[in-house]
């Protein structure tokens, strides 16, 4: 019966978990928010997003629930839900964007709390593998069910059907190499994924280092 519910809901509880470490983040953002900045232009950002954690989230948060019981309580299949679930996973996706552009300021122009870049990152790092790997299964997904063939190639399966684990395993690699050897695009549409998937990683694998010499330096 549980297992039936997670592989029925795998989705809501993977969106749930992407947004707890985006509600964290917005809440270090708030408490950073008092503390200030040196750069006109993170103090800008930083106190934009906090005013959207502290004022939009707690307004948005019912909505959110709604919805998420919502997918809970109906059986997939139905196009609401379907619709729900993506509307959902967007949003989630302007968010690593957000914190993404945020990221690279914070390590170009370092605010007064150094901790502050460090802990950003830590929290992001989950939710790009996470969103990423939802992005290669839905676009896989939508493809196979709409054309009959699959957008991306898995080498390192034999399995002619890849499953959830392969795409979160693709996007979970892409942090140790951006070469992604055994997964592939058969589209120009899945090959511009993985361009753009690796070149978040490669950003983000260089504000890591950046903040790394940074603090060993001081």
């Amino acid at each position: 019966m549980l297992a039936h519910l997670l592989r029925r809901n795998w989705e809501v509880l993977l969106l749930l978990l992407i947004g707890l470490f985006q509600y964290a983040s917005g809440h270090a953002l708030g408490s950073a928010s008092r503390v200030g900045s040196d750069y006109f232009l993170i103090a800008v950002l930083v106190a934009a997003l906090a005013h959207f954690h502290q004022h939009i989230v707690p307004v948005l948060l019912p909505l959110w629930l709604v919805i998420i019981g919502y997918c809970i309580a109906v059986p997939p299949g139905r196009q609401l839900r379907r619709s729900c679930l993506d509307a959902l996973a967007v949003f989630a996706m302007v968010k690593v964007g957000s914190l993404l552009v945020l990221l690279n300021l914070l390590i170009l122009f370092p605010p007064q709390d150094r901790v502050l870049p460090i802990l950003q990152l830590l929290l992001f790092l989950p939710c790009l593998v996470l969103v990423w790997g939802w992005i290669y299964w839905r676009m896989d997904d939508n493809a196979a069910s709409t054309t009959g063939q699959r957008m991306f190639l898995f080498r390192m399966s034999a399995d002619h059907s890849p499953g959830l684990y392969d795409y979160f395993l693709a996007s979970l690699t892409s942090m140790i190499s951006t070469t992604l050897g055994g997964f592939t695009g058969e589209t120009r549409t899945a090959r511009t994924l993985i361009f753009l998937h690796g070149l978040m990683m490669w950003d983000v694998m260089g504000l890591t280092l950046s903040r790394a010499i940074a603090i060993a330096s001081q």
